[in-house]
C-alpha cells in the first residue's frame, strides 16, 4: 500500500475519532494506549523522576519527538512502582473555553476519586463570565484542594498544552503550578513554550524542562530502535547515515522504519541521505505546513536557503523589518527552529525540515533562489562571515563577490593552516577567476603547495607573469622550492623578500615572517646556529599581533631542532612542547601539529624517553607525515620507525619506512627517497647485496661535494646508519677501517650533536684498529658531552661497537665515576639495536667478546645474575649487558637454549 494512502487512511481514522468525541469526554486516569514503546527512554525518565527532581516538567519540541511516547513510559513506570495515582488528559482547542476546561478537569479529579469515593463527584469548579482578577485564584484553589483530598502523591499528565491559548486558561495554569504544593507533580507535553512562567519556577528550581535536544534519540537509542523494528540488521554505516541525517528526531527514525517496508532498504537510505525521504516528506505537509498561516509558510519557505538564521540577516535578504520577531515567533510554536546560542540570537531549521522546504521550492516555478543567496552572501560578507558568505556568494554563481571574499578570508585561512579549506571553495570557483588577481593567486598557491597539488601549483605560478620580479610572489615561490626540497633555490628568494619586506598589512607580515624562517632554516643547515636563532626571534617579532598560528608553529618547530642540535634538550623540549599546546584545533588541517609532533618525536628520541615518544605517537603517529617540510617528514617516519624497532614491532618498522619511501617517489623527493631507503637496510639485508645502498651513499655523497658544510636535520639523525652501512657494505668491508679517522673539525664546535657523532666515529675507528687506549678516549669524549647535553642516542644508534667501546670503559671506571655515569650506562647496556650484515655475521669480528666468553660458562650454573656479578666482580647491570648480547647473537631467549645453540654453531664449523 502506497504510504500516502495508508496515511490518508490513519488520517480519516483520527477525525472519525474526533467526531466522536466532539461531545462532553470523560478524563481517564490512564494515558491512551499505542501499543508497547519500541524504545526504552530509562535515560530521561531518571531525569524526571530522580530524588530531588522539580515537581513540574515540562516537555517542549516540535511534532514527532516523542512526548506522548515517553510520558506513557513515565505513567507506566510509576504504576509499576505502586508509587500513587495518575491522572491524564488531552487538551485540544475547546480547553480554550473556560466552561469546557472547568468541566474538563471536574472529569479528571473524578476518574482520579473514582476508586475511593462516593459518586457524587467532586462538584463543580467556580467558572466566571467575567474575566475578573479573582477567577482563576479561585479555580487553582479549588483544584489543589480537590488533589489534596485525593492524596499526596498525585501525578497529572498534561498532554498537547500548546492547544491552550486563551490567557484566563494560561494564567490559572501559571498561578496552579507556581503554587503547587509538595507531593503533587505535573508533566506537561507542548509543540511550543507555554506562557506559565517558566522564568520564574526556573529561578525557584521547581521546574524541570527537556526539549528537542534532550527528547532526541541518542545513537543507542537509534540502534536499539532498529533491533526491535528491522527483522535484517542495518550496518552500522547506514545506522550512522540515519542518525545523522535525522538528528536523533524519533518521527523520522520511525517513518525510515516505514519506508524500507514500503521502498526498499537502499531507496530510502538513498532519500535519507540526499534529502527528505517521501514517507517523512508527507508527514510533514500534513502535520505541519497545511496547518500553518500563509504568510508563516510562504517565510519558511524563503528562509529555507539559510543554514543558520538571523533577524537582520532575514531583514536584509527579504526586505523586511520584523524577522527578529517573527523567527521567536515560530520557535516559540514548535515550527523545527532550534537556538544556536544562549542569546537566542541564532537558529537553525532542522535538516530534514530544511530539505523538504527546499523541495517544495524547486516546485514552485514563481519562486527563484539566486537573488536571496546574493543578498545572503553580501550580508555575510560585509559582517565579516565569510564561510557563509562564499557559499551563498557560490550558490548565486557570482563568482567575482566569490573570489573577493576568498581573498580576504585566505589571508586568515593560511595564517592558521586551514590549507584545505582555501582549497575546497577555490576548486568551486573558475580559474580564470583567480588567475586574475594575483593576491589570490598566491593565497590558493600557499593552499596547493601545503595539500601537495603539485599540478595545481605550478598551473597557478606558471599563470603570473614575472613571477621572479614580482615580490608578492618571491615567498610563495621560496615556499614552493623548499616543500620541492630545493632550498637552495628557495634560499635567494627568501633572503631578497626579507630585505625588502614592507609591512603593508597582517598577510605581508606573515609572508615576511615565513621568509626569515627559511633564511633561518638555511643557517641550521650551514652550522650557523647564531643566525638561525636571530632570524627566528625576527620570524616571531613579525609574527606578533598577526595571530598567524601556522607561523608560529613552524617557529617553534626550527627552535626546537637549532636546540636539540646544540645539545639544549630540555629546553628544545619545552619551546616545541608549547608551541604544541598553543596550537588550536583545526578542523581541516594537521599541518602545524604534524611537523611540531615530529620535532617533539624526534627530541624525545634522542633523549631515549621512548616512553614518552610512544605517547607522541599514540596521539599524533597518524599525521606526521602532514608536513611540508621534507627534511621533518622523514625525520617523523624514521624516528617512529626505530622506536617500533626498539618496542620488538619490527614488521610494523619496516612498513612504516616503506611507505614513507612511497610517499617520497610520489613529491619527488629524490634526496629523502636515498636517505629512507638506506635507514630500510637497517631492516632488510636484501638491500645491502642490491647495490641500492651502494648508490644512494654515492648519490649523497654527489650531493655534498664543493657544497662546505651543508648537512640537513635527517643527514644528521641518519649519520649513524650511514657509517654502519658503510663499514658493512661490500668493497668498503675490507679497508673502511684503514683510512684516517674522522675529522673533528668537520662541523662546528656549538653543533653538540655532531660533536657526539664524531667522538663516536673516531673511537669505532681505533676499536677497530685494536687501539682500545685511543678508542676509550674518543667514547669518554662522547660520553662527556651526553652527559651534559641528553643527547644519548647520537651516540647509542652507532650500535655493537659502542656497546663493547663502552663496556671496558665501564669496568675500568672508579665506583665514583660509575656512579656519574650511571644513568648513560643502564641506556646503553639495555638498548635495543637492529644488526646489518649481508651474511648474518655480527658487526664484531668475533662472535663473542671476551667478557661474554667469561659470562657464558656460568649460564650453565643456577647461579643467579646477581651472584654471577659477584663472582666476576663487576655490576649486576654488566651481567644482564652481557647475557642480552648472548642471546642476541645466539638468537635465544632462555639459558637451556644457550648451550644447544652453541653446539649447533661448532657443528656448521
Amino acid at each position: 500500500m502506497p504510504i500516502r494512502a495508508q496515511m490518508s487512511e490513519r488520517q480519516a481514522a483520527d477525525a472519525k475519532h474526533r467526531k466522536q468525541r466532539s461531545g462532553p469526554r470523560r478524563a481517564a486516569a490512564t494515558p491512551p494506549t499505542n501499543g508497547t514503546p519500541l524504545v526504552d527512554r530509562s535515560r530521561l525518565i531518571k531525569l524526571a523522576l530522580s530524588p530531588g527532581a522539580p515537581d513540574i516538567v515540562v516537555l517542549q519540541a516540535p511534532a514527532g519527538f516523542g512526548k506522548s511516547t515517553l510520558m506513557r513510559q513515565i505513567e507506566q513506570t510509576l504504576t509499576q512502582a505502586g508509587s500513587g495515582m495518575t491522572g491524564w488528559i488531552t487538551l485540544d482547542k475547546r480547553d480554550n473555553d473556560r466552561r469546557w476546561h472547568a468541566e474538563h478537569l471536574r472529569q479528571l479529579i473524578d476518574a482520579l476519586k473514582a476508586p475511593t469515593t462516593p459518586a457524587n463527584g467532586s462538584g463543580a469548579p467556580p467558572v466566571q463570565d467575567a474575566d475578573t482578577s479573582k477567577s482563576h485564584l479561585q479555580r487553582s484553589d479549588w483544584f489543589i484542594s480537590e488533589l489534596l483530598s485525593i492524596g499526596d502523591n498525585v501525578t497529572l499528565f498534561i498532554d498537547e498544552f500548546e492547544a491552550v491559548t486563551d490567557k484566563s486558561i494560561l494564567l490559572f495554569w501559571k498561578e496552579l503550578l507556581h503554587r503547587i504544593p509538595k507531593g503533587i507533580r505535573i508533566i506537561i507535553s507542548s509543540r511550543n513554550i507555554p506562557e506559565i512562567g517558566i522564568a520564574r519556577l526556573l529561578v525557584g528550581n521547581k521546574l524541570l524542562v527537556l526539549t528537542s535536544e534532550e527528547l532526541s534519540f541518542t545513537k543507542e537509542e537509534t540502534n536499539d530502535f532498529f533491533k526491535k523494528n528491522i527483522d535484517s540488521d542495518l550496518h552500522d554505516a547506514e545506522i550512522d547515515t540515519i542518525y545523522r541525517r535525522s538528528e536523533g528526531w524519533p518521527a523520522a527514525v520511525q517513518l525510515f522504519n516505514l519506508g524500507v517496508s514500503y521502498y526498499g532498504r537502499h531507496e530510502t537510505l538513498n532519500d535519507f541521505e540526499h534529502g527528505c525521504p517521501q514517507a517523512l516528506t508527507e508527514y510533514l505537509k500534513d502535520c505541519v505546513l497545511s496547518g500553518l498561516p500563509e504568510g508563516d509558510r510562504d517565510f519558511l519557505l524563503q528562509i529555507a536557503i539559510l543554514d543558520k538564521l538571523n533577524g537582520k540577516l532575514c531583514d536584509h535578504v527579504l526586505g523586511r523589518d520584523d524577522c527578529t520577531l517573527k523567527i521567536s515567533e515560530l520557535e516559540k510554536n514548535g515550527l523545527f527552529i532550534h537556538p544556536l546560542d544562549q542569546d537566542h540570537e541564532w537558529h537553525r531549521m532542522h535538516g530534514l525540515f530544511a530539505d523538504l522546504l527546499i523541495k517544495e521550492n524547486a516546485v514552485r516555478r514563481s519562486f527563484d533562489p539566486i537573488p536571496l543567496h546574493k543578498k545572503a552572501a553580501e550580508w555575510f560578507f560585509a559582517n565579516e562571515k565569510y564561510e557563509d558568505a562564499i557559499r551563498h556568494a557560490v550558490e548565486a554563481r557570482d563568482y567575482p563577490l566569490a573570489a573577493e571574499i576568498l581573498k580576504r578570508w585566505g589571508s586568515i585561512l593560511i595564517a592558521n593552516g586551514e590549507m584545505a579549506t582555501v582549497a575546497r571553495w577555490a576548486d568551486l570557483i573558475p580559474a580564470e577567476y583567480i588567475t586574475s588577481d594575483t593576491d589570490l593567486a598566491v593565497r590558493v598557491a600557499w593552499a596547493m603547495i601545503f595539500l601537495r597539488r603539485r599540478r595545481q601549483v605550478r598551473l597557478i605560478l606558471d599563470s603570473l607573469s614575472n613571477a621572479d620580479q614580482h615580490c608578492k610572489l618571491r615567498v610563495v615561490l621560496a615556499v614552493s622550492d623548499m616543500s620541492s626540497d630545493n632550498l637552495k633555490a628557495a634560499l635567494p628568494r627568501a633572503e631578497a623578500a626579507v630585505a625588502q619586506f614592507m609591512p603593508s598589512d597582517e598577510f605581508a607580515a606573515f609572508e615576511g615572517a615565513t621568509a626569515a624562517k627559511i633564511v633561518a632554516y638555511g643557517d641550521l643547515h650551514r652550522g650557523n646556529f647564531n643566525g638561525a636563532l636571530e632570524g627566528l626571534m625576527l620570524a616571531r617579532s613579525l609574527n606578533e599581533g598577526t595571530g598567524a598560528s601556522l607561523s608560529a608553529g613552524y617557529t617553534a618547530c626550527f627552535e626546537g631542532a637549532v636546540l636539540l642540535l646544540e645539545g639544549k634538550t630540555l629546553e628544545a623540549a619545552r619551546c616545541v612542547r608549547n608551541g604544541l599546546e598553543a596550537q588550536q584545533k583545526i578542523l581541516d588541517s594537521t599541518y602545524l601539529s604534524g611537523v611540531l609532533a615530529t620535532c617533539y618525536l624526534w627530541i624525545l628520541y634522542e633523549r631515549n624517553d621512548i616512553d614518552g615518544a610512544a605517547e607522541v605517537l599514540s596521539e599524533y603517529g597518524d599525521i606526521l607525515g602532514d608536513t611540508t617540510a621534507p627534511d621533518f617528514f622523514a625525520i617523523g617516519q624514521i624516528c617512529h620507525s626505530r622506536i617500533l624497532t626498539i618496542q620488538g614491532d619490527g614488521n610494523s618498522a619496516k612498513e612504516i619506512l616503506d611507505k614513507a619511501r612511497f610517499s617520497a617517489m610520489r613529491n619527488d623527493w629524490k634526496r629523502i627517497e636515498q636517505l629512507l631507503l638506506i635507514e630500510q637496510a637497517r631492516h632488510d639485508r636484501m638491500l645491502l647485496t642490491s647495490g641500492a645502498v651502494d648508490r644512494a651513499l654515492s648519490y649523497l655523497a654527489d650531493m655534498k661535494r664543493d657544497n662546505g658544510y651543508w648537512v640537513s636535520p635527517t643527514e644528521h639523525l641518519i649519520a649513524p646508519t650511514i657509517n654502519i652501512l658503510k663499514n658493512s657494505c661490500s668493497e668498503a668491508q675490507e679497508n673502511s677501517y684503514s683510512a684516517k679517522p674522522p675529522s673533528a673539525q668537520e662541523c662546528p664546535p656549538s653543533n653538540k650533536y655532531c660533536m657526539i657523532q664524531n667522538h663516536t666515529c673516531r673511537a669505532i675507528y681505533y676499536y677497530h684498529r685494536n687501539d682500545n687506549i685511543m678508542a676509550q678516549r674518543q667514547l669518554r669524549r662522547a660520553l662527556d658531552t651526553v652527559r651534559s647535553t641528553g643527547l644519548i642516542r647520537a651516540m647509542m644508534d652507532y650500535g655493537q661497537d659502542v656497546n663493547n667501546i663502552a663496556s671496558d670503559i665501564f669496568n675500568n671506571y672508579s665506583d665514583n665515576d660509575k656512579e656519574d655515569y650511571k644513568n648513560i650506562f643502564d641506556d646503553v647496556f639495555n638498548s635495543t639495536y637492529t644488526k646489518i650484515s649481508k651474511d648474518e655475521k655480527p658487526f664484531t669480528n668475533e662472535i663473542f667478546t671476551s667478557k661474554e666468553m667469561e659470562v657464558i660458562p656460568y649460564l650453565k650454573s643456577p647461579l643467579s645474575n646477581k651472584k654471577i656479578a659477584r663472582e666476576m666482580m663487576v655490576s649486576e647491570n654488566t651481567i644482564k649487558y652481557h647475557i642480552k648480547n648472548i642471546y642476541a647473537k645466539l638468537n635465544v631467549s632462555t639459558r637451556n637454549e644457550v648451550y644447544s645453540a652453541l653446539n649447533k654453531l661448532d657443528e656448521r664449523r
